[in-house]
């Protein structure tokens, strides 16, 4: 290599030899050879070569012709020093250097040597170096004096050229003397430009290398013969490959890291320097505006945000750039996350540019709940900032909360205790964006009984932020569930009519037959096993609890109870069937156990207390009259009453003017009027009414404006307006009402305002809102609420 550039020299020889005679063509001329009047100490750089590299220094004539005289040296030094002890006899002269080389981008030594040469003036400066940029001007200066141009002329032009292929205007470069003049070590805007453009060569040419399969000298002495020989001819790199590769480049350096090699570089061999603002010449945003300028400037405030809600974006307030002066471009940088927004415009990338007058600002997402974003800094010229963002952490608003003891959790964890009166909540923990959270209630209020449920509980953090929210309500109603397990206790919210279960459901009891809740608003559960169940109600918790033992079956009967009805002032009556009870009987004790002979069904009570019907037999109801005093039944003149066949279910509407009873196999209602003075009953005209499928159980409104009936196999509810003279039943517009397999039983709570069936083919409840004129249904917020096993009864009562 070193010998092919000698070659090229000599072949300049020949071109100029007709220029020998030009007058003016440099700095001071040429003295044509002889004796050493001029004094050459110089470097080779890119960065230093290495000591020992072979320095070669060719006089060279007014129109850049060798004299022939050459001197032949080595570097002294690791810094790439070499000198002519004797000086040289031209003040022009083309210096060749060949040696391994210090790389800029590592700080070590290059894997092959590399050959630089320039062209240098020693009138101008006798301390010239050989460099990246001589080495692609040698030849097009050389082409330009052979067209005519003066030595000044020539070089100046092609100066010019050489710097443009890298982005820079060589009118911008302060202190530009000449290219020879150029320094690592030194201070000038002339000095960062080579080490900014050795830089980017390094990296164009390990790319390169990468690609494909080489190493760095063999392609950087590639990148610069094959630009030097297009800048000879045209002035300018043909293509666009130079400028795609040097594009990227510019974009990977490691501007921090080449500074730290360099100077690490120099001070290990003694020599404590600052690299110059090479960095003010690097284009890494590929914004084409160079140099960038590492200036201080004012206004570079941020005020950190708190609060942030998760995965949203987040701007931060507006800085304006002051400090640079007139036509001064600073570059910008923010660190990786962090959006730069320049004159209330997003930038693609994390670098910039700014000038005085521009505005700045920073955009994050802001990371999950109760999460600080790694600081986003931003520098803009010499100046930096710092700007952090936190998100809020996960909480939500409380309503209603009036008693103490509530516990709330998130994720099945990372409990809280939430104090009475409490309006909001916040968990004290980490949950990252694109994670899952749900907030749920561990345990309800103690101090009074409350029931808390949340709204909008889970979501995944990132995505747009649920309003959560907790509300709190003091129930006055349970609805009571027997099943298969047990029982089980529901809050009934007197706003929507959602269920709420009650901790420690389902509470012991076994196989239910039937469940009624007395007077004292105890509830009787019979079970198949000839016992009674008997529960009360926790005041303050909604819990319920055994009455007389802890197995909570407290009463057992001779024969197989059926129903259980009371009496408004307490008096108790247990159906039973089977053969010990003679196929149907009615205990009450102490009194004496009424038998009737047929199966029974169903057993209800007047609201007057007076009257007692029995369902039985599949086609009778049996009435009787309740002594007031001793609670004897006494028949009915006229009892039993045909029931139309099939009777199922009996009730008594609120007046106590009027008896329903449910025909499973007819699939209709019978109805009646009750003589208030003596109970007989009456058909009333229209009677039986039509329902869906194995009706099942009733219920009347409160108003008494209303009926409804479970329909078993249909799946449905028949809902009927009541006439209240008449008794007689017309269906609701809209009716029947869609429940779920197997409605078995259906009760309306105190309030009137709710409907619940139990449907015990799917394990879940019915829910429903009454609208207060028609009795229509809606289905309530939530539906079907689950029980987990086999609802088969249910009724609503106070909580004490």
């Amino acid at each position: 290599m070193h010998t092919s550039r000698l070659g090229r020299t000599q072949a300049w020889a020949l071109l100029f030899a007709t220029v020998l005679a030009m007058s003016g063509c440099g700095s001071g001329g040429g003295s044509g050879g002889g004796t050493a009047t001029h004094p050459l100490s110089g470097q080779a750089l890119k960065g230093p070569f290495a000591i020992g590299s072979q320095i070669s220094v060719n006089e060279q004539n007014a129109s850049l012709s060798p004299t022939g005289k050459v001197y032949n040296v080595q570097t002294t030094d690791s810094l790439g020093n070499f000198s002519v002890a004797s000086g040289v006899g031209t003040n022009l002269v083309e210096i060749v250097g060949n040696g391994f080389y210090v790389d800029d981008l590592t700080g070590l030594l290059s894997s092959a040597a590399i050959q630089l040469d320039g062209i240098a003036d020693l009138n101008v400066n006798t301390s010239p170096t050989v460099n990246v940029l001589t080495s692609l001007q040698e030849p097009r200066l050389k082409t330009l004096i052979s067209q005519g141009l003066t030595y000044a002329a020539a070089y100046a032009q092609s100066q010019s050229e050489v710097l443009s292929i890298f982005g820079i205007d060589a009118k911008k470069v302060n202190s530009l003397s000449t290219l020879y003049s150029m320094k690592f070590d030194g201070k000038t805007d002339a000095d960062s430009v080579l080490v900014a453009a050795s830089v980017v060569l390094s990296q164009m040419a390990t790319d390169a290398a990468t690609a494909n399969g080489t190493t760095q000298p063999a392609e950087l002495s590639n990148y610069i013969n094959t630009a030097a020989a297009q800048i000879a001819g045209t002035g300018t790199v043909t293509g666009s490959t130079f400028a795609t590769a040097r594009n990227l480049a510019e974009a990977e350096i490691k501007l921090s890291a080449v500074r730290s090699s360099l100077e690490t570089y120099y001070a290990k061999n003694g020599l404590t320097i600052v690299v110059p603002k090479f960095e003010e010449w690097v284009d890494q945003s590929g914004s084409g505006i160079l140099p960038q300028r590492l200036v201080a400037v004012t206004g570079l405030a941020f005020t950190d945000v708190a609060a942030a809600s998760p995965g949203q974006l987040i701007t931060s307030n507006v800085a304006t750039i002051a400090g640079l002066g007139t036509g001064v471009v600073a570059p910008v940088a923010v660190s990786a996350g962090t959006t730069i927004i320049r004159n209330n415009t997003a930038v693609t990338g994390i670098y910039s540019e700014v000038q005085d007058g521009d505005t700045v600002a920073m955009r994050v997402t802001a990371p999950g709940y109760d999460i600080t974003n790694p600081p986003s800094t931003i520098s803009v010229g010499s100046s930096s900032a710092v700007w952090r963002v936190t998100s809020a952490p996960l909480g939500g608003t409380i309503s209603g909360l009036s008693a103490s003891g509530l516990v709330l959790q998130v994720n099945g964890a990372n409990n809280i205790s939430v104090p009475a009166g409490s309006t909001s909540f916040s968990f004290p923990v980490a949950i990252a964006n694109g994670t899952s959270y749900n907030v749920s209630v561990l345990t309800q209020p103690i101090s009074q009984f409350q029931i808390c449920s949340v709204s909008n509980a889970s979501g995944m953090v990132g995505a747009a932020p649920s309003n959560i929210n907790l509300a709190c309500e003091s129930p006055s109603e349970l609805a009571l569930v027997a099943d298969l397990l047990g029982v089980s206790a529901f809050a009934v919210s007197p706003t929507t009519g959602a269920l709420t279960q009650i901790a420690g459901s389902p509470f012991a009891g076994t196989g239910p037959v039937s469940m009624t809740i007395a007077p004292n608003n105890r509830a009787y559960v019979v079970g198949g096993d000839k016992t009674i169940w008997t529960y009360t109600i926790d005041p303050m918790t909604g819990a319920l609890s055994g009455v007389g033992n802890p197995a909570y079956g407290n009463f057992t009967v001779p024969h197989i109870p059926v129903a259980i009805a009371f009496s408004p002032s307490g008096f108790e009556y247990d159906a039973d069937g089977g053969p010990g009870a003679q196929n149907g009987a009615i205990e009450d004790s102490p009194n004496p156990e009424v038998v009737f002979g047929q199966d029974p069904t169903s057993i209800t009570v007047d609201p007057s207390g007076k009257f007692l019907y029995v369902a039985a037999g599949g086609n009778y109801i049996f009435s009787y009259t309740i002594a007031p005093t001793t609670g004897a039944l006494t028949p009915i003149t006229g009892s039993p009453f045909a029931s139309g066949g099939a009777a199922y279910s009996v009730t008594v509407h609120p007046s106590g003017k009027f008896l329903y009873l449910a025909s499973g196999a007819f699939n209709n209602l019978s109805a009646y009027g009750i003589d208030l003075t003596t109970g007989a009953l009456t058909p009333i005209a229209g009677s039986p009414f039509p329902a869906g499928t194995a009706p099942s159980s009733i219920a009347v409104h409160p108003s008494g404006k209303f009926l409804y009936v479970a329909n078993s196999a249909s799946g449905d509810i028949s809902a009927y307006t009541v006439e209240p003279t008449t008794g007689a039943l017309t269906p609701t517009a809209g009716s029947p009402f869609a429940a779920a397999a197997a409605p078995n039983s259906i009760a309306v709570d105190l309030s009137g305002k709710f409907v619940y069936v139990a449907n015990s083919a799917s394990g879940n409840i019915s829910a429903y809102t009454v609208e207060p004129t028609t009795g229509a249904l809606t289905p309530i917020a939530g539906y079907p609420f689950a029980t987990g096993s086999t609802p088969l009864f249910i009724a609503v009562t106070h909580i004490p």
